[in-house]
């Protein structure tokens, strides 16, 4: 086997590496509510973290309307709770309650009085003043207000500077595993395999040059998907949310196994176009 087909196989056997490690364990962590998983890149793509997170939290199945509860029932009549008036201690309980038109006598009654009703009495509030200070007779008017709380007017009113808003610094948005990108990784394995796998049957210069470019630009995209990954996990800090739901704590083989597979197909892609095609040999006319 030459040179050039060399590099062939080792591009088409690393593009299908590259799209069979899609669906191999790529990424550990915690899901809230389950526990320690282990997900692949078709399940970052697919947002399985999520999917496994609300079926953890769904709530369990209700209870037939058959079934009889927790605690049995009581048998006889059901009866109601009621309220236990209290006392004081020493008071003597009232044996008559007062009449509606002595409630009425007491509520408009403005001298500061306590009622006894059967031996309870019922609170009124009574006006506190500082010591030494005369009660007030009269409240002032409106006009006295207004220069009570206006400055320069005699007032003593208290000039308060309102406070500067202070504008609230944005934090930038959580990072988190890509998802679309994701699919583009067994697509652009399967595409290195066939394109290099049929990069010899063309005869045509211009589909030979267009060949080659697709089949390097579709490495180049493997290669920095997975990359992506795994950056991202490498430098989150703990704890982290990139599975949303999900903290991501360690990268698998799966990944490395995946960034070797398009690392080493796209070099091979390169080489094949620095090497000359294979010539066919035609044998002496008989």
């Amino acid at each position: 086997m030459r040179l050039y087909d060399a590099t062939r196989t080792i591009a088409v056997a690393a593009g299908l590496l590259g799209a069979v490690m899609f669906y191999q364990p790529w990424v550990g962590g915690t899901v809230p509510g389950v526990g320690a998983v282990m997900f692949s890149a078709d399940d970052l793509a697919n947002g399985r973290s999520r999917t496994v997170a609300d079926n953890a939290s769904a709530p369990p199945p209700r209870v037939p309307s058959g079934a009889a509860p927790g605690a049995p029932a009581t048998g006889g009549a059901s009866s109601l709770p009621t309220r236990v008036p209290t006392f004081a201690p020493g008071a003597v309980a009232p044996t008559t309650m007062p009449s509606a038109a002595e409630r009425t006598v007491a509520a408009g009654n403005a001298t500061p009085t306590r009622m006894a009703v059967g031996g309870m009495t019922l609170p009124t509030r009574v006006p506190t003043f500082a010591p030494g200070a005369v009660a007030p007779t009269t409240m002032p008017s409106a006009a006295e207000r207004t220069a009570l709380a206006t400055p320069g007017a005699g007032g003593n009113a208290l000039a308060v500077a309102a406070p500067t808003p202070v504008p609230a610094a944005t934090p930038p948005p959580p990072a988190k595993l890509p998802k679309l990108t994701l699919f583009a990784i067994p697509l652009a394995g399967l595409g290195i395999a066939v394109f290099m796998a049929i990069h010899s049957r063309h005869s045509n210069s211009r589909d030979i040059i267009f060949s080659k470019w697709w089949t390097l630009l579709l490495g180049l995209i493997g290669t920095y998907s997975t990359w992506n990954v795994i950056s991202t996990i490498s430098g989150a800090p703990v704890p982290n949310n990139l599975m949303d739901p999900g903290e991501s704590r360690d990268l698998l083989w799966g990944a490395w196994a995946s960034l070797a597979a398009f690392a080493l197909g796209t070099v091979a892609v390169a080489a094949s176009w620095a090497l000359p095609p294979a010539k066919k040999v035609i044998g002496p006319i008989a």
